[in-house]
């Protein structure tokens, strides 16, 4: 949000901003002085694309104009093309008889002791059962300790931060794809699992794409139940929406030539 302030100052350049994160409803619904700072802070720009209708009610809560508010998930359907896995997500898929993968983030939104507590009860009746995780601190003292700590150590597939081709390699490889987040605003993961046919389950944080099977956030038990069932059902391939003709056009309407004092300015 503070990076919209740029455009408060430049009336003459029409730009366009996307918001993502599934913590601004909150974050704005705690201050009157955050709502009236995130107001003035997108007066600068001619549309404001929310990633879910829980964004677009607070900012017009915040009294952000409705009628310059596009609803559109931040996902590019066209762009979902896995590369060549890695060594150790082929020998992470060759160990394990069933694999679940997991972005993960160290922070507490991204619910990983809840997905350690789903996992030992998953692999109570599924012997063979890994996860692989992907993404920022899987190498963090924290982490192993947590890991110890509800006795999934074992169960791991660390597979540290990965470029996006690969991280996609290993959803296309996968059993299933876990997104046990506490909040949420549109995840591009959970899409991306879902285009590849993957069964995806995921909190029922915000609402999410067809296809998901949805577990109560913060229950461990209904998430190891609602992995159970994907497990047991047949994938289907989603068929996702493309963010990028929808921006190219939103793009073309505020960047047409406009006449200001007889001179020609295109919005950049």
């Amino acid at each position: 949000m503070l990076a919209a302030t740029a455009a408060v100052h430049a009336p003459r350049s029409a730009r366009v901003i996307t918001l993502h994160s599934g913590l601004m409803p909150d974050y704005l619904a705690a201050s009157l002085s955050r709502r009236v700072f995130a107001r003035m802070a997108l007066m600068g720009y001619a549309r404001v694309v929310a990633v879910s209708e829980a964004q677009r009610e607070a900012l017009v809560g915040c009294g952000v104009p409705a009628e310059k508010i596009l609803v559109y998930p931040a996902f590019c359907g066209s762009q979902v093309r896995p590369g060549e896995p890695t060594p150790e997500i082929s020998e992470a898929r060759e160990r394990r008889g069933t694999l679940l993968a997991m972005a993960h983030h160290p922070s507490p939104v991204y619910g990983r002791a809840l997905m350690f507590r789903a996992l030992r009860q998953i692999a109570d009746t599924r012997p063979g059962v890994g996860l692989a995780l992907f993404g920022p601190g899987t190498r963090s003292e924290e982490f192993m300790r947590e890991a110890r700590e509800y006795g999934v150590e074992s169960l791991l597939e660390n597979l540290w931060e990965l470029e996006h081709a690969q991280a996609l390699a290993l959803m296309a490889r996968a059993d299933a794809f876990i997104r046990p987040t506490t909040h949420d605003g549109d995840s591009i993961s959970v899409r991306e699992a879902l285009a590849l046919g993957v069964p995806c389950v995921a909190s029922d944080v915000c609402a999410r794409p067809e296809g998901t099977r949805v577990f109560r956030a913060g229950d461990a038990d209904d998430l190891a139940r609602q992995v159970e069932h994907a497990l047991q059902g047949q994938a289907v391939e989603v068929v996702s929406p493309d963010a990028a003709p929808v921006l190219m056009k939103i793009y073309e309407e505020v960047t047409q030539p406009t006449v200001l004092g007889g001179e020609i300015h295109a919005a950049q």
